[in-house]
């Protein structure tokens, strides 16, 4: 079919009977023009047309072959949105920007992009599953978020513009067989998920002047080389290695961040080195860090967020002598940690902190506030000293520790609430005259 002149908004849309259609000596087409025409297989466009309006082929999920004037500056926002089957398109030499979505779920395997492209909107090439290789060119300005998130069959991308203002984040994520990326211009900061579950990449020039490795930004990337922070590190996210492949960690002096679950999962990582004062250690930071043995914590930490060395190999840790909150399931289920001194500074300890420290045998605890679960299944816990200050142990704090035979109480306890030390093997204890209260089964089965 031949279509001639200006083409009026959605004035084709959802018809049937377009095959393959050629339009001629066109300057203009509106919205939505052929959107829905699910029978549509190839377009051929010729005339004075700058863009390819929003929408203009929006789910013609048969199309396969476009043909594109060369004067075309704009394709814009959806205009070959879940066009499933389009394999072949030119990139006209006077394109400048593809808007939101353009080609979101196409199925072009090599698109051979124009020299003076500036800009590559949102989610442009999501979910693009055949597309294998990537080369932009000089004038490249803006790459926005999720370009080309899940182009799961994308092997190589290179970009060669030193005029990138902006990249978004995740812009490859989802990329799983991606191996090699390439910038001529690098990045103080890596944006977050940048290269989320990127498990095949193996090269990406990064600046050796980079500030701020934002959340998620290499998480999964478990085939990607380790590489040394440099002195200009400020900032590490949440999950921002998770899961990679570092062996040793230097943490530069000038990091002031560390972001939850920054290096969870690393199952390699055997050894950490700080080189700067923290207050805080952010949650599950080496959660499941399977091959973590020994690790030397900042003094000046004064609270370790909630299961941070949760199921990692620790056997040995000091704690800062400052410190004074553990969240809940800190160390849970470490169950290589042979002994761990409490320092007296801690006033806090959470639920299952030590849950399933089973080698772990002696316990000096200082702090008055704890959960009754703070020290759940703690099976080779023989020995507990209470410092003088704790007033209270708690209902099942310590019931059926069976294999606990000797608690010291201090002079300061004044109860000792329901089943606290049941079913253990106890067999003498003192009570100082300050005790006013004794729970139910508390010291049942001495």
């Amino acid at each position: 079919m031949i279509i001639r002149g200006d083409i009026s908004e959605e004035e084709y849309s959802g018809n049937a009977s377009l095959l393959n259609i050629t339009i001629l000596e066109c300057s203009s087409i509106g919205n939505g023009a052929f959107a829905y025409c699910y029978n549509l297989e190839e377009v051929r466009i010729s005339g004075s047309l700058t863009n390819i309006s929003a929408g203009c082929f929006y789910d013609c999920h048969n199309l396969q072959k476009v043909q594109l004037p060369n004067n075309i500056k704009f394709i814009q926002n959806h205009a070959f949105h879940y066009c499933g089957n389009l394999q072949q398109i030119n990139f006209p030499d006077a394109l400048e920007e593809i808007e939101d979505y353009a080609f979101i779920q196409c199925n072009i395997s090599l698109p051979k992009f124009n020299k003076k492209l500036k800009k590559i909107d949102y989610s442009c090439f999501q979910y693009c599953y055949m597309i294998e290789e990537i080369k932009l060119f000089e004038e490249i300005e803006h790459i926005d978020h999720l370009a080309f998130c899940y182009c799961t069959n994308l092997l190589t991308f290179s970009c060669n513009s030193n005029k990138i203002t902006f990249i978004g984040s995740g812009l490859f994520q989802y990329c799983f067989q991606l191996r090699e990326v390439h910038f001529a211009k690098t990045f103080q900061v890596i944006p977050p998920y940048f290269f989320r579950e990127c498990e095949n990449l193996v090269s990406f020039n990064l600046d050796d002047k980079i500030t701020k490795i934002e959340s998620g930004a290499f998480y999964n990337c478990v085939s990607f080389p380790p590489f040394n922070f440099p002195e200009t590190l400020k900032e590490i996210g949440d999950s921002t290695f998770f899961s990679t492949s570092f062996e040793t960690v230097v943490i530069p002096k000038n990091v002031v961040s560390i972001g939850y679950s920054a290096f969870a999962y690393c199952t390699k990582l055997k050894s950490f080195i700080f080189n700067n004062d923290f207050l805080e250690l952010n949650h599950s930071i080496f959660s499941y860090t399977s091959s973590l043995t020994k690790i030397v914590l900042p003094r000046s930490i004064t609270r370790i967020r909630y299961s941070c060395f949760q199921s990692s190999a620790i056997t040995e840790i000091t704690l800062p002598p400052n410190l004074q909150v553990l969240d809940s399931d800190v160390f849970n289920n470490c169950s290589c940690l042979k002994s761990i001194n409490l320092p007296t500074t801690i006033t806090y300890i959470d639920s299952y902190c030590f849950f399933n420290c089973t080698l772990i045998k002696e316990l000096i605890i200082s702090a008055k506030t704890r959960s009754g679960s703070s020290f759940k299944d703690m099976k080779s816990l023989s020995k507990v000293v209470f410092t003088e200050g704790v007033e209270t142990i708690n209902d099942d704090e310590f019931a059926n520790f069976t294999s606990l035979k000797e608690v010291q109480l201090p002079t300061t306890l004044k109860e000792s609430k329901d089943n606290s030390f049941l079913n253990t093997s106890i067999r003498s204890i003192y009570l100082h005259n300050r005790v006013i209260s004794i729970g139910n089964c508390a010291f049942l089965f001495l």
